[in-house]
């Protein structure tokens, strides 16, 4: 009885010390400053293929079939009527397209900074009212104090893809389905303060549970990347967002969102955040 009380405490205490380590994250320094944050997701529907959808359904339905195209519960819908009767439906695939945010950083003396930040994904650009839009999506559940920004106050920087180099890396690549990785830097208009935002696509969503421990290596990977003419000027914060490869498995595509102060030795400490 005592062996089996013995062997249950050792394996308790086993996972608890990975559960730290690898989930908690309890090695990486912690920031004194807090941090507060809204990000979100953007997919567009593939229309590609819809003149042929059309054009099949009027050879079985013949050429009265109408085909319109609803958003029905968060889903784009197409569907072909004969009369008063839906014959076919079919969901069509989305793509993602950005992914957007902003960040609020305290400082001394109770000052706040806020990043704002897009970056865009699968080679989409990024919209030309890209403030009006994030403001519009994130203040459906952000407290207006984030969105006191405007499109003269930031702009978006000098982008770049990263290798997945070291050891710790490809382990990543392999365990969470590591695809796609967009790295751009989030500068603001009226002082010298940079965030270095990075969004990675993954497959695996269930490695969200590691998000913490994923992105810190990803961010220093990202720091260690920098382009040679970037190299001289350090970011003052890192944005990693971990997001999942199909819009259309999840109702929201941002599995884990993490934020670093990047320190004089190049070194990352976590932000104490709050998200909305």
């Amino acid at each position: 009885m005592f062996k089996k009380i013995l062997v249950a405490a050792v394996i308790l205490i086993v996972v608890l010390c990975a559960y730290m380590v690898l989930v908690a994250d309890i090695l990486t320094p912690r920031s004194e400053r807090r941090g507060a944050f809204a990000v979100g997701i953007n997919s567009e529907v593939k229309l590609l293929g819809l003149d042929e959808m059309n054009r099949a359904a009027r050879e079985r339905y013949g050429p009265m079939v109408q085909t319109p195209v609803r958003m029905i519960h968060g889903e784009v819908i197409w569907e072909a009527h004969v009369g008063d009767r839906v014959v076919e439906t079919q969901t069509l695939n989305k793509k993602l397209s950005m992914a957007y945010g902003v960040l609020m950083v305290s400082g001394s003396v109770g000052t706040r900074t806020k990043f704002p930040f897009a970056v865009a994904l699968e080679d989409n650009r990024l919209p030309s009212d890209l403030t009006d839009v994030m403001k519009y999506q994130l203040g459906q559940s952000a407290p207006a104090a984030l969105l006191e920004f405007e499109a003269r106050d930031w702009r978006m920087g000098d982008c770049f893809r990263p290798a997945a180099s070291g050891t710790e890396l490809k382990i990543i690549r392999a365990f969470a389905g590591l695809g796609q990785q967009n790295v751009c830097f989030a500068e603001l208009q009226d002082r010298p303060a940079r965030l270095l935002v990075g969004v990675a696509i993954m497959d695996r969503s269930w490695m969200a549970l590691f998000g913490r421990r994923v992105c810190r290596s990803l961010s220093a990977n990202w720091l260690d990347g920098l382009p040679q003419d970037q190299g001289g000027a350090m970011p003052n914060f890192v944005s990693c967002l971990l997001v999942a490869s199909d819009p259309n498995q999840r109702s929201t595509n941002v599995l884990s969102a993490q934020f670093f102060e990047v320190r004089y030795d190049r070194s990352l400490a976590l932000l104490h955040n709050s998200r909305w």
